[in-house]
């Protein structure tokens, strides 16, 4: 559904459950209950609790209506601070187009800075909309990063990387070499990326 975790904040008040006293929360989903995995609340500390559950634990396949706690409690307890957090995938490459102005001709800059060490910025100039493919490459040839696949509108662009690969594994220093293909040609750089 987009999100990563659910997260509460959960005080447990004056409640006197005995210890180990079952406590769950469940989420409902078109009229079917579903007990989260392992709540995460601990009735013996009377202070507030962050509560996180990740969405992939739940197998939600629908929209959540609304969430639900229950638990053998005798008292009062309370929850606040109820939110889906959305996922974010980290080191995604974040590409911002720069300027209204269309550029005279297609054409690749050096990366900034360079050598780096946890994020450098590639910036390129398309003088038309074209369907683009900018990746990074070690030394042998192999693709160690896709930064760009698809379409972009002319003008001029930028590309953040943060010396990952594909798989989020940091890179070895070394030279790389950055390649930038449209149908209106290719252009290659290298830059060094230090640890």
């Amino acid at each position: 559904m987009g999100y990563h975790v659910l997260r509460f904040a959960f005080h447990p008040g004056d409640d006197t459950a005995e210890p180990g006293c079952p406590s769950q929360c469940t989420h409902e989903s078109r009229g079917q209950i579903v007990p989260l995995p392992d709540g995460g609340v601990d009735l013996q500390r009377k202070e507030w609790q962050v509560i996180t559950v990740p969405m992939s634990a739940l197998n939600v396949e629908t929209p959540i209506e609304f969430i639900r706690w229950t638990g053998n409690l005798d008292g009062t307890f309370y929850i606040a601070d109820v939110s889906l957090v959305a996922a974010v995938p980290p080191n995604v490459p974040t590409l911002v187009a720069d300027s209204p102005a269309v550029p005279v001709s297609f054409a690749l800059a050096q990366n900034a800075p360079n050598p780096f060490n946890s994020q450098t910025r590639i910036d390129f100039d398309l003088n038309r909309a074209e369907v683009v493919d900018l990746r990074v490459f070690n030394q042998l040839g192999q693709t160690v990063r896709t930064l760009v696949a698809g379409s972009l509108s002319a003008g001029s662009h930028s590309v953040s990387w943060d010396g990952r690969d594909q798989s989020g594994a940091a890179l070895a220093t070394g030279v790389y070499i950055y390649r930038l293909q449209t149908t209106e040609g290719r252009e290659s750089r290298s830059l060094l990326l230090l640890r």
